[in-house]
């Protein structure tokens, strides 16, 4: 598929994008960074699309006229997210498109190639199918998407009867695993559930996810080199594993928080639990944050976290210890960020 990008479609933004999923059928999308392997929706690569050292980013925009994907006439793109080689974008119809790949460094097929997709494909955009719990493959799921999110290699979306569905890495725990091109249901056979349990987290971090069940119940997979998965070993997992947190059931989760080396969790309560090394066994674990804060919103970047206390004031979490950031006067109107 030919993209018809055109050059008067940068533009200089002066502040930053805020992406909101409610989007109408006449939408933008604003793209910037590094093109590789087509992730920038330019059908081809480019080491640095624009000039990295102006004021101010500049940015690609897309619309409906220039979008390289095919739209319907009643079809929008509904959620869009950015991992490190790659971009998805999904419309109201449930259909997910790929741009760039779910695999950091050279591109590898599968180990068997089921999937036909070829390293040029990448680049124009391929569609994502979902594998039903029943083997069956449809291009687009039969009922409505309400989440989507990206991490380094590898994405998740949920529907509306709060099912997760993750694509990307087959081998979680290192770069030299191959690469799903479908999205797989989260099956209840990989995590431990009772009749009535549901997922109510699903976190992706660089290397490694996170679900909670219950609000209570902590399962994570993936790298765990730098203690991410709170598991008392070095060891990375294939497959999801039971965390030890929280077994006398006394905390809930509010939010679950990742950057590619840690794992943040906000209880109900307001306390906060990090993946920090324990001084006492020299084990990795979800550690208690000791502090007299009570917080009620936390976030992570690429290798932070920032949280909210109850007082709006924003703090820097790092490594199991807490700071009042300086914002030079600005005052904090926003409840989440």
């Amino acid at each position: 598929m030919e993209n018809n990008f055109r050059e008067e479609d940068q533009l200089l933004i002066p502040k930053s994008i805020n992406f909101r999923n409610n989007i109408k059928n006449n939408f933008e999308i604003y793209l910037s960074g590094k093109s590789t392997k087509g992730a920038l929706m330019i059908g081809k690569d480019l080491n640095y699309l624009f000039d990295v050292k102006s004021t101010f980013p500049k940015f690609l925009k897309f619309t409906r006229e220039n979008i390289p994907i095919p739209l319907q006439d009643n079809e929008t793109v509904q959620f869009v997210s950015c991992g490190l080689q790659h971009v998805i974008l999904i419309t109201n119809y449930s259909k997910c498109y790929l741009f760039g790949d779910l695999k950091y460094g050279s591109f590898r097929y599968g180990s068997s190639n089921d999937y036909g997709v070829k390293p040029q494909d990448l680049h124009f955009g391929v569609l994502l199918p979902f594998r039903m719990n029943d083997s069956t493959i449809c291009d687009q799921l039969p009922c409505k998407i309400t989440h989507l999110d990206s991490s380094e290699v590898f994405s998740i979306v949920r529907d509306e009867l709060n099912r997760y569905w993750y694509c990307g890495k087959s081998d979680f725990a290192s770069f030299q695993g191959t690469v799903s091109f479908e999205f797989k249901q989260l099956d209840n056979g990989e995590l431990i559930l009772n009749d009535n349990s549901v997922v109510s987290h699903f976190v992706v971090g660089g290397k490694h996810a996170i679900v909670c069940v219950d609000e209570i119940t902590l399962y994570t997979i993936g790298n765990n080199s730098s203690s991410q998965l709170g598991k008392g070993c070095d060891n990375s997992f294939n497959e999801f594993i039971k965390v030890n947190w929280n077994e006398d059931k006394q905390y809930f989760v509010k939010q679950i928080a990742v950057t590619s080396t840690c794992t943040t969790i906000l209880t109900k309560c307001g306390k906060l639990f990090s993946t920090v090394k324990s001084l006492s066994n020299s084990s990795y674990s979800f550690q208690y944050i000791p502090t007299s804060i009570i917080f009620k919103d936390i976030s992570s970047s690429w290798n932070s976290f920032n949280a909210i206390s109850e007082n709006g004031i924003i703090y820097a979490v790092n490594k199991g210890a807490i700071k009042e950031l300086d914002l030079c006067g600005f005052n904090i109107v926003a409840t989440h960020f």
